[in-house]
Formats: C-alpha cells, structure tokens, sequence
C-alpha cells in the first residue's frame, strides 16, 4: 500500500473506533432502559442477568469489545508501517543531500591538486559506504515484504532505485575527477 493508502486506513480506524464507541454507549443505555423495564414488572435483579435480551446485549457489547481490539492492533500496524517507511525516507533523503553536496564540490573544487586527490579518495570511500548502506536497505525492504507476502510499495522501491542509481553515477563521476586531478598532477 502506498503512503497515501496507508494514512487513509488510519483514517478508517479512527472513524470506525468513533463508531464501536458509540454503539458501545448506545448499548449501555439500551442495558440501562431495558433493566428499568425489568424493574418495572419486578423481575429480581439477580435473574435480570439471564434474560435472553440482557445476554443479546452482553454479547454484542463484547463483540464490539473485540472489534476495538482489533481496530487498535491493525492501527498499530499501520503507524508501526508509517514510522519504518519514515525512516527509510529519512535514510534515503540524507544519501541525497550528501549527493547533491558531493556534485557541487566536483564542479567547484577549492584545493590544490594534492588534496583535492586525497578528498576525492575520501569522498569515494563514503561513496562506496553510501552504495552498501542502500543496497542493505533495499535487500532489507525486501525482505520484509516477502515475509509479509507482498511486493515492496513501488514508491519506496522507486525512491531505492533513484538513489541507487544516482549513487552509481556520483561514484563514476567522482573517479573521472579523480582521475582527471592525477593527470594535471
């Protein structure tokens, strides 16, 4: 489900929590109107509990009971989902920001050729840690959604292909500079 789809069925739980509220206050009038009728034609409050309509009530107030519970734990799946698919983002946004600050500083390099050499190396090792860290977080993405029997949402899988690619590019990029340092060396 894409983010989108995912925030719309929080949406959904809320709401539908709103509703089982309700019905669960309606009930516990209708427990409270009916026990006054009971009262009223002097069934002893000990056997008001075995009434089949206090038993129908009872039982659909604890099938709304099981339903919040259920609500609740889809709800904290779904936020659970949200968070991890956050950080993910999170993730991919800083391999991006640090892209876009390695490409301004391979069009404007400012030092000398000897260290402009050695940061070119540093900056391709970071490269290179950048590349591994996205690889491990795509296998890792998934991973998860196999064990979940599903494909990984396309906008996460499209965000990991853009970054992985642009990471590909950056590190070529970075040894043609390289390179390029060496030979006016």
């Amino acid at each position: 489900a894409s983010k989108n789809e995912l925030l719309d069925l929080l949406d959904y739980h809320s709401n539908f929590t709103q509703e089982l509220e309700q019905q669960l206050s309606s009930l516990g009038l209708l427990k409270q109107y009916a026990c006054s009728m009971l009262r009223d034609i002097e069934v002893a409050s000990s056997s008001e509990e075995q009434m089949p309509i206090m038993q129908e009530i009872k039982a659909m107030q604890d099938r709304c009971h099981n339903m919040q519970q259920k609500v609740k734990r889809s709800g904290k799946v779904v936020k659970q989902e949200l968070k991890e698919r956050e950080e993910v983002e999170r993730e991919i946004n800083k391999v991006k920001s640090w892209i876009q600050d390695t490409r301004e500083y391979l069009l404007n390099p400012t030092t000398e050729v000897n260290v402009q050499l050695e940061e070119l190396q540093s900056i391709l090792t970071e490269a290179t840690v950048h590349r591994q860290a996205v690889e491990k977080m795509a296998e890792q993405q998934q991973n998860k959604y196999l064990g979940l029997y599903t494909i990984l949402p396309s906008e996460l899988s499209l965000q990991l292909a853009e970054v992985g690619l642009a990471l590909v590019n950056i590190h070529e990029q970075i040894q043609a500079k390289e390179k390029e340092s060496q030979q006016s060396k």
